[in-house]
């Protein structure tokens, strides 16, 4: 058809133009070829993506090339060449050799650091850490480190978090972390983590618990088999003390107090601490304080609250106990409703311990009620939010012995 109109058009400007339009179409048609003859759709097939990756293939819905498996990864040597972050309280220390985390009041609000990984694969042979460490602190407190890796789709392995106990020693020691069987997710959701791309660590110091003050040295992480899993050193915190008076505000100082957003801490002049709640409750927000010495409250496990109120209805106030090792009594949680009074007397509330003393979440754990080093307070938790001031005037730990009375209410 294009051949037989060119033969009815005249003129000299006509036949070059139109010579010009023939040439142009060759050389489309010609490049055209050479494109589909050089130009080969690709076939993500297994083939092609275990060609370009080192790891597994994992086929779904996407197709997802896995991780170098890592103990293959530069000889186990996971400290070699990771950029560290930390948040609000944690300032990074460079060493020679390893680095060092220096550390103010870190662990009721679950503050972490760490440090991106390459895409690494937990799975293909169960694996140990073990972290050459030394801790450093003025107290003599001992600090516990939690650590969590998070995969590449953003799943947190938060279900059972690897932990050791870091001694206060001038020498570095070897301290295991069995992850072998962590990749699990309980909070937001639960959900499985992908151990194949695992991308993240995350360490966290005390998590839930007291805060910690003082440094941590961090010579080598290294990744090893697992049948290398050796037990770790034990450092137990001495037995608390078989009751007393553990807040009663006579002083101004309220720093070993801390709150979520849902509160704001006040210093009265009547010597009680001014708990202003906003909206408290839906969220389980807290506020907290790490006890002045550790508790034993296997022989003192009735504890006592002397509190007031303004507002409305009637605020349900619960108390969770924490250990040494950051688990908390969210079990069989203790509560008291307060009670509105004429002349805002303070009331005095009972809160028992003694038996069923247990972490129910994010684990089940059994905690270690001769060492309780912070308390845990919630105004309405879980229930509509609450609005209103409490005071707290004293917090008691009474004796009770191991056993106790026949009644306790």
């Amino acid at each position: 058809m294009y051949c037989n109109n060119l033969k009815h058009k005249q003129g000299k400007n006509s036949a070059m133009i139109h010579s010009k339009h023939i040439y142009v179409v060759t050389l489309l048609s010609l490049l055209l070829g050479a494109c589909a003859t050089q130009f080969r759709p690709i076939n993500l097939n297994t083939s092609y993506m275990t060609s370009i990756h080192e790891g597994d293939v994992v086929q779904g819905e996407k197709i997802i090339a896995s991780g170098k498996p890592v103990l293959k990864y530069n000889k186990g040597d996971l400290l070699k060449d990771r950029y560290w972050w930390a948040l609000s309280g944690i300032q990074i220390v460079p060493q020679k050799e390893g680095v060092a985390f220096d550390l103010t009041n870190i662990g009721p609000k679950y503050t972490p650091f760490g440090a991106d990984l390459p895409l690494l694969d937990f799975k293909q042979q169960p694996v140990v850490l073990k972290i050459t460490a030394r801790a450093e602190s003025s107290d003599g407190s001992l600090p516990l480190i939690s650590l969590q890796f998070d995969d590449a789709e953003g799943m947190q392995a938060n279900a059972k978090r690897p932990e050791a106990r870091i001694g206060n020693t001038t020498e570095f020691m070897d301290y295991y972390f069995d992850c072998s069987d962590m990749w699990m997710q309980t909070w937001p959701d639960k959900k499985e983590v992908n151990a194949t791309i695992i991308n993240k660590w995350l360490f966290f110091v005390n998590p839930g618990g007291s805060g910690y003050t003082g440094k941590i040295y961090i010579k080598a992480i290294q990744a090893l088999p697992i049948d290398s899993l050796r037990p770790n050193p034990e450092f137990k915190i001495p037995v608390g003390i078989e009751g007393g008076v553990v807040a009663n505000f006579n002083a101004k100082n309220i720093s070993e107090w801390w709150n979520s957003a849902a509160y704001s801490l006040a210093w009265e002049p009547d010597s009680s601490l001014k708990v202003v709640c906003s909206k408290a409750g839906a969220n389980y927000e807290a506020f907290g304080m790490k006890l002045p010495q550790t508790m034993n409250a296997k022989m003192a496990y009735r504890v006592i609250i002397k509190a007031r109120f303004e507002g409305e209805g009637y605020p349900e106030l619960r108390m969770d106990v924490i250990d040494c090792n950051g688990s908390l009594s969210n079990g069989n949680p203790q509560t008291n409703w307060l009670e509105p009074t004429k002349k805002g007397e303070f009331v005095e509330y009972l809160y028992i311990y003694k038996d069923d003393v247990f972490q129910a979440y994010p684990t089940r754990r059994e905690l270690d009620k001769e060492r309780i080093t912070d308390v845990l307070l919630f105004v309405n938790p879980g229930k509509d939010g609450w609005s209103g001031t409490i005071y707290i005037d004293e917090i008691k730990f009474v004796y009770t012995g191991e056993v106790g009375r026949q009644s306790d209410r």
